[in-house]
């Protein structure tokens, strides 16, 4: 296995749609493509995972301004690694107040 690693830079749309349909969520909740863009130009913060420069992993922040909320998406075959473990404890040290991905 080689060495994970994580960025604060945002996923594309091509690279998020790939990593959100790699976890089976759409075919579960049955959401859009449409919904999925909503979603995504609503992202205020993000902390991305990469191995071997392949997304394996997002947490994403939503805001409306006053709460927050994180989810995770990661891809199955990595759910296992401290991926998601690292990803809540790097949103949680952040300085919201000074992120240059913040709307």
């Amino acid at each position: 296995m080689t060495d994970i690693e994580y960025k604060s830079d945002p996923l594309t749309w091509q690279d998020y749609f790939q990593l959100f349909s790699s976890t089976g969520w759409i075919l579960i909740l049955k959401v859009s493509e449409s919904d999925l863009k909503k979603v995504f130009s609503n992202i205020w913060y993000w902390i991305t995972v990469y191995q071997d420069r392949n997304i394996i992993g997002a947490g994403r922040l939503i805001s409306d301004g006053s709460l927050y909320a994180l989810i995770c998406d990661i891809k199955p075959d990595s759910m296992k690694s401290t991926v998601f473990q690292f990803v809540q404890k790097r949103h949680r040290e952040c300085n919201w107040e000074n992120s240059s991905t913040k709307k």
